[in-house]
Formats: C-alpha cells, sequence, structure tokens
C-alpha cells in the first residue's frame, strides 16, 4: 500500500518550534535596531538643540554692551550663578544687494534689546527648558550653572566666580554649563569682547 505523501505531527511540531526560534531572534534583531535608532535621534536632536542654543548665546554675548553704568538705572545687568539678563545691540541689516544700482543700503538701524537667559517651567507644562525672554530656548534643560572669569587683585591668576559683583561692567569670559534631562552636562566658555576680567575697586567677587 503507498504511503500518503504529508507531514507528520512530529514534523510538523519541529517545523513550527524552528520558525518560532526564528522569529524570537528576528524580533530580538528588530527590537535592537529600533533602540539604537531611537538613541541616535535623541542624540541628533539634543545636538541640534545644543548647536543652536549656544550660538544663540555667543551672538547675545558677543554684543553685549554697558547702556547705562548709573546707579539710578531702570535696567540693570545682572551675572549670578543661575542666569544672566543685559542689554545687546543688534547690528543694522547688511547691504543688500541692488539688481542694477548696485549695492542699496539694508532696512533699519541698530536695536537695542533687553535680554535674560534663565530655566523655569516649560510653558507646556511638562519640566523645565532654557528661556530666552520668554522664549522657549531648549525644551528639557533642569539646571543652568554660570561662572564669571576674574583675575586676582594683582592680575597674575584667574579665577572662577559664581557671580559677578560690578553692575557697571560686564565679565569677559562666561563659562556655561547646561544639565540637559537625559544627557551629560554641557560645558562651553563664551566671550564678551567689551567685557572685562578685572571688577572695579572694591568689589569683591564671590
Amino acid at each position: 500500500m503507498n504511503r500518503r505523501a504529508g507531514l507528520t505531527f512530529v514534523e510538523l511540531l519541529m517545523a513550527a518550534t524552528l520558525c518560532s526560534i526564528l522569529m524570537v531572534g528576528l524580533v530580538g534583531h528588530l527590537r535592537g535596531g529600533v533602540a539604537a535608532w531611537r538613541r541616535t535621534t535623541e542624540a541628533t536632536e539634543e545636538l541640534q538643540w545644543a548647536r543652536g542654543t549656544f550660538e544663540r548665546l555667543r551672538q547675545d554675548l558677543a554684543n553685549a554692551v554697558m547702556l547705562d553704568a548709573r546707579p539710578e538705572a531702570p535696567l540693570k545687568p545682572s551675572f549670578t550663578s543661575e542666569g544672566m539678563q543685559f542689554h545687546l545691540v543688534r547690528p543694522a541689516s547688511p547691504p543688500v544687494a541692488g539688481s542694477a544700482r548696485g549695492v542699496t543700503g539694508g532696512s533699519g538701524g541698530a536695536t537695542v534689546e533687553w535680554v535674560s537667559y534663565r530655566v523655569g517651567p516649560a510653558p507646556n507644562g511638562q519640566g523645565t527648558a532654557l528661556i530666552r525672554q520668554g522664549e522657549v530656548l531648549w525644551p528639557g534643560v533642569r539646571a543652568l550653572s554660570v561662572r564669571y572669569g576674574s583675575l586676582s587683585s594683582g592680575g597674575s591668576a584667574l579665577t572662577w566666580v559664581s557671580s559677578w559683583p560690578d553692575a557697571t561692567k560686564l565679565p569677559k569670559l562666561i563659562e556655561l554649563t547646561i544639565d540637559v534631562e537625559g544627557a551629560s552636562q554641557l560645558r562651553q566658555v563664551v566671550v564678551i569682547p567689551s567685557g572685562t576680567l578685572q571688577p572695579s575697586d572694591g568689589k569683591t567677587p564671590l
């Protein structure tokens, strides 16, 4: 008698077991790939946030000015360990190339702005953020730590202080440390061209 072609129950069971093992391995690889993709995406986003934030800080501090050093000035610059507020002069728009007349003047002149940097609650209620004058500059920032370069009384040694004591002069060197949720701390030193390394006489750095 001829046997009917087909698979026995044991063979089917072995095939199902092999398929299950292959599927488990495939799902594991897929999970690992998705997790790696997520980590790469998050790292890329954080890098973009960091570049944009530090570039904005550099531009603002490069244009920082001491607009009014009088004691009765309505708005006084403040440089503390947790934030900064100061005046800056935004340069006029550069000349624009004309089609037939060569170079034409830019639109508008230089403008003065009052800006502040601090860490506060995010407007959407989700955690904290680095805020520039009411604008969310970097969501997810937990803390901003600022130090200022100051020369000793003899002018021979540079020390870092947590608060700039002179309200009549701008600091020259500013060390910014940004603590981001889920990431390592990011640190950068920014220069104010019009600043100084020595507070006025009688001012004691903290």
